[in-house]
């Protein structure tokens, strides 16, 4: 859509696409114009991928659920309705960068220097960052990033970061770093790759069946926390086909002409004539009619044996 002479690009909520987009007001007007996506090309992207964009909720970290649907005040004594609503978090692209453990920036209100008799204003609760190195045995790396103190905890309720990446699903990691660390490490397990501890094969062989629990098929590892955007460039250049060019085509068609004569002539051990356009090389018959397709590739009798022989003298 144009408006004028700028060019309009109508908001992913329009488009329908609203949940797949966490940042849209922070990608710039060049970048805005590139998500141009239709649901005809989003519909061709395989299933299980589709099925991961659902939003899910995920699980609590700032607050507690509450169980059943009612509730008494315990000042008030009146029966109220049980509302567990998760405490959104303010978008920023450092989520994606560190491993918070779902933990987030909350923005709310609270009172002045804490202060009942003042008015309340805006306030960020910002969770304690700490920068960490973490081992992973999949991928016989080190990685050094952001973390809080509950992403360390769960970790260690995990038995290991691998096994913490690998069953934490996408709504509870809620960072592009650590889907990138799970599509990688799902891929490695399927693969089973030997470039992994090259000189100790029996440790090897000990973390595939250590992690052997996590293995998916290699088509949906592929996907695995891929963005939209990734995700459409990815479909596209499994779908594209380069053309062939023409001459490329009947190259082929002749060698695979040639190949099938040669074969022919060594089981029947007679010359076989190759015919373009006719089906492939094909046998001269011994005896043939004149003015037939084959007559004229045998080389013409001199005249002298065309002559009839003459008997006697005259």
């Amino acid at each position: 859509m144009t408006r004028g002479s700028r060019i309009f690009v109508s908001p992913p909520s329009m488009l329908g696409l609203k949940p797949y987009f966490r940042y849209w007001k922070w990608f710039n007007r060049d970048e805005r114009l590139s998500y141009r996506y239709t649901p005809a090309m989003i519909s061709r992207l395989p299933k299980h991928y589709l099925d991961s964009l659902d939003p899910k909720t995920p699980s609590p970290v700032h607050y507690k659920t509450e169980q059943g649907k009612w509730k008494i005040n315990p000042k008030t004594g009146e029966r109220q309705k049980v509302q567990n609503i998760p405490l959104p978090f303010y978008p920023t692209r450092e989520y994606d960068t560190g491993l918070w453990g779902g933990e987030g920036l909350i923005e709310g209100f609270r009172r002045k220097d804490d202060n009942k008799m003042k008015p309340k204003v805006k306030h960020m609760w910002r969770p304690r960052l700490i920068e960490r190195q973490l081992y992973s045995e999949i991928l016989d790396k080190t990685i050094t990033t952001t973390v809080t103190a509950r992403t360390l905890n769960l970790i260690d309720d995990a038995y290991g970061f691998d096994h913490y990446i690998l069953k934490t699903p996408q709504e509870d990691l809620n960072s592009q770093l650590g889907m990138d660390l799970k599509r990688a490490m799902l891929i490695k397990l399927v693969r089973k790759d030997t470039d992994l501890y090259p000189n100790d094969p029996e440790k090897r062989e000990m973390i595939y069946n250590k992690y052997k629990d996590y293995v998916i098929p290699e088509e949906e590892a592929e996907w695995v926390g891929l963005r939209l955007k990734m995700a459409i460039f990815k479909m596209q250049h499994e779908e594209y086909k380069p053309p062939v060019p023409l001459m490329e085509k009947y190259r082929r068609q002749l060698i695979a002409d040639l190949k099938d004569r040669s074969k022919r002539e060594k089981l029947s051990q007679e010359p076989a004539v190759f015919m373009p356009g006719a089906g492939g090389p094909q046998q001269l018959e011994t005896k043939e009619e004149e003015g037939s397709w084959s007559s004229w590739l045998k080389p013409s009798k001199p005249k002298e044996a065309e002559a009839p022989q003459k008997t006697g003298d005259r």
